[in-house]
């Protein structure tokens, strides 16, 4: 393995790390939350305030990270988020109230708002070829993605067999092994350009608009789903289950990433979307973890393939800032997500929104299909990706 393959790995892994330990609270926050107010608004309220961060520092974020050396951005969002966690976990223990709880969350969410654009930020210097770029990105892209579902994963599991307090703890756990993986980590300054403000800085994903568009319906439809997970399950164990099987998704799309070498954009939208929507229907909860689970695949790859698309469309000085705005796009569709599944719910019932966000999918690929019928991944007018996709 040589010197910038190694690099590469150790900076990707403490992310994933990191990135996982931020939302491994996030089911006993849902279920504290709930018992606390039987409400399905307050559950939107929630996840409206875990995202928020992401959607108003998007940009600035992003500029940051092509301008600040990334090993010490990311060894101080690491530190940060671990004080917070820990101090969640304190107060896990100490039974204190459900909006401290989730203060400190959303403190450490902020906390992280960086870090994905930081690692974005330097990977074309890591990268010595341009398929190298690719598979890196990618996997980086696994990384953020699989947090946002792998972590409430383990903290479902965790929830189901251990303490209150076994999520949080496990969470510093993590950061705490990210901060070891990135000391000593020798990292390239980013290019930078000064004297440039944040206002055009959505113009970058002009460049690949149709991949932009159906991943934030993608995320706007899965986290409707996640949102109302706990209102579909009968039990604290059961919504585990449920929210471990959509986390799971992104294990197994690592797993089988090389597979979907050939799958179109538009089929991997109707993997999704009929997994969701079939998820609705049936009311065994094994057989809903097992199709959210393929829902979870699905959904990550085409935030892979997405993000690898804005990635080789825009300049190399400006990556971490296009990666940033496109965080701040993929959140703000799960924002809304998050917000209209359980208000949704409160006029309907749990399962209608699910089956709405998956006839929302599917609709969504319906007319990517009409509009591009050979289902290609890339825009027309776009820069295609550098190199073959890996998987």
């Amino acid at each position: 393995m040589t010197a910038s393959r190694a690099t590469t790995l150790r900076l990707l892994s403490a992310h994933a790390l990191s990135s996982t330990a931020t939302t491994i609270p996030v089911p006993l926050l849902t279920a504290e939350l709930y018992s606390a107010t039987q409400s399905a608004a307050a559950l939107g309220v929630l996840g409206a305030c875990r995202m928020l961060p992401y959607i108003v520092l998007g940009p600035w974020a992003g500029r940051l990270a092509d301008r600040t050396n990334c090993r010490t951005l990311l060894q101080s969002s690491f530190v940060l988020r671990a004080l917070l966690v820990a101090a969640l976990a304190a107060a896990t223990a100490t039974h204190s109230p459900v909006a401290l709880l989730i203060i400190l969350s959303v403190a450490a969410s902020t906390a992280g708002t960086p870090a994905f654009a930081a690692c974005g930020a330097v990977l074309p210097d890591l990268s010595g070829q341009p398929r190298q770029l690719t598979q890196a990105t990618q996997t980086l892209v696994y990384v953020e993605a699989g947090a946002w579902v792998a972590g409430p994963a383990l903290g479902g599991v965790l929830l189901a067999i251990g303490p209150p307090v076994a999520g949080p703890l496990a969470a510093v756990g993590l950061l705490c092994a990210a901060i070891g993986l990135i000391r000593g980590l020798r990292l390239p300054r980013p290019r930078s350009q000064q004297g440039r403000g944040p206002r055009g800085s959505w113009q970058l994903l002009a460049r690949a608009p149709r991949v932009v568009a159906v991943v934030v319906a993608v995320n706007l439809a899965v986290d409707a789903t996640a949102a109302v997970l706990r209102l579909l399950a009968e039990s604290d164990r059961a919504y585990g289950l449920l929210a471990a099987g959509l986390g799971g998704g992104v294990g197994l799309c690592f797993v089988v990433a090389r597979w979907f070498r050939d799958v179109a954009l538009v089929a991997a939208t109707v993997v999704a979307g009929g997994s969701v929507l079939a998820a609705a229907i049936v009311a065994w909860t094994p057989g809903r973890a097992l199709l959210l689970l393929v829902a979870g695949a699905a959904a990550a790859s085409l935030e892979a393939r997405a993000t690898v698309q804005v990635q080789c469309a825009v300049p190399s000085a400006r990556r971490g800032e296009a990666l940033g705005v496109l965080d701040q796009a993929i959140v703000a569709g799960a924002l809304v997500g998050t917000v209209l599944g359980p208000v949704a719910a409160a006029t309907w019932t749990a399962p209608a929104v699910v089956a709405a966000a998956g006839g929302l999918l599917l609709a969504v690929a319906l007319a990517s299909g009409v509009r591009h019928p050979r289902g290609r991944t890339g825009d027309h007018g776009a820069a295609q990706p550098v190199g073959p996709p890996p998987w």
